[in-house]
């Protein structure tokens, strides 16, 4: 009886590299017999050196008989191909093994992050496919790959549309809230000097304070939640959708803005270094703009009270913003 490790002799495993033999019934059998090898083994790496992919490659196609203008193939031919895959992956985990020390060892998940600026919003793909609108002045970090979890940390306010995944749930982690989904439409902002918030276009989310996993809320279409000034999860029902998600159109909408607002409103909206010489306490203007130049808005604006402003490339001075009797 043979010992095991001249099961396959040296000539055999050459003649199989280079698709001049057949492949054992158990394919697996290489890889056993691989690592019961000592004193051989820099014998077979020094052959392997010389065996290219290709070359390997191409011996499977045609002991598998694949023809590159075939249209059709029969039962027997499907048989080949599986096996000759099979061969493929198990020399090519041989050669790779051969070739270098490797060690399977647990790298650092790599990450992605995207940054708005004043004046930008970015529309994108996540790996998942899900859908992320960014608004200005905002920053999402995500790993390249939602292998283990579908977990993305946001700074500012973005806009998703989340691929449906029952077996993995789709999380957004903010200062202090953590939103969690399966498949929906929702808005996620946590804006600096603003109360963090949520609010769900379709579907239901789970939002909960990250610290505290018994202070949760479960949001359905038009609901809000945002934290409060103490520090607690407050939920709105019946919210007015359209002002939050208006921004995702192109629209930039003001809402009871005095000259102070309206100018921060528009540094970030169009990117531009705004003065504002008015007080306080000039005239509150509210309006929806859709996709509209800065020239545009501010002619609107000036419609409904007296607006004089100047203008001059990315600076814009407003001097005066008083009611129109």
């Amino acid at each position: 009886m043979k010992d095991k490790k001249d099961k396959f002799p040296r000539g055999q495993v050459y003649r199989i590299l280079r698709g001049k033999a057949e492949l054992p019934s158990d394919p697996e059998e290489i890889d056993a017999w691989y690592y019961q090898q000592s004193a051989s083994k820099e014998d077979i790496n020094a052959f392997l050196k010389e065996v290219k992919p290709s070359d390997m490659l191409s011996k499977i196609k045609k002991n598998a008989s694949i023809k590159n203008t075939s249209r059709s193939f029969n039962l027997i031919s499907v048989t080949s191909i599986a096996a000759s895959i099979l061969l493929f992956f198990t020399l090519g985990a041989l050669y790779f093994l051969f070739f270098s020390d490797y060690t399977l060892n647990q790298s650092k998940l790599a990450y992605k992050e995207v940054i708005t600026h004043a004046g930008e919003r970015k529309k994108g793909l996540l790996p998942d496919g899900s859908t992320v609108i960014l608004k200005e002045n905002s920053k999402i970090t995500y790993p390249e790959n939602f292998l283990d979890n579908r977990t993305v940390k946001l700074e500012g306010e973005a806009f998703f549309e989340v691929k449906r995944n029952g077996r993995k749930p789709f999380i957004v982690q903010a200062t202090s809230l953590e939103t969690t989904v399966l498949g929906t439409q929702f808005l996620v902002s946590d804006k600096k000097g603003k109360s963090e918030m949520v609010l769900v276009k379709s579907g239901k989310v789970s939002v909960a304070k990250i610290n505290s996993s018994l202070e949760k809320s479960i949001l359905e279409k038009g609901q809000k939640a945002k934290l409060n000034k103490s520090g607690n999860l407050e939920l709105f029902r019946d919210v007015n959708e359209e002002k939050y998600f208006a921004w995702t159109e192109g629209t930039l909408v003001i809402e009871e803005a005095n000259a102070f607002r309206i100018a921060k409103e528009i540094s970030d909206w169009y990117g531009i270094e705004v003065i504002n010489k008015v007080p306080d306490n000039s005239c509150l203007i509210s309006g929806a703009y859709h996709k509209m130049s800065l020239e545009e808005v501010l002619e609107t604006i000036n419609y409904s009270v007296t607006l004089k402003y100047k203008l001059d490339d990315k600076k814009l001075t407003i001097y005066e913003l008083t009611c129109k009797n």
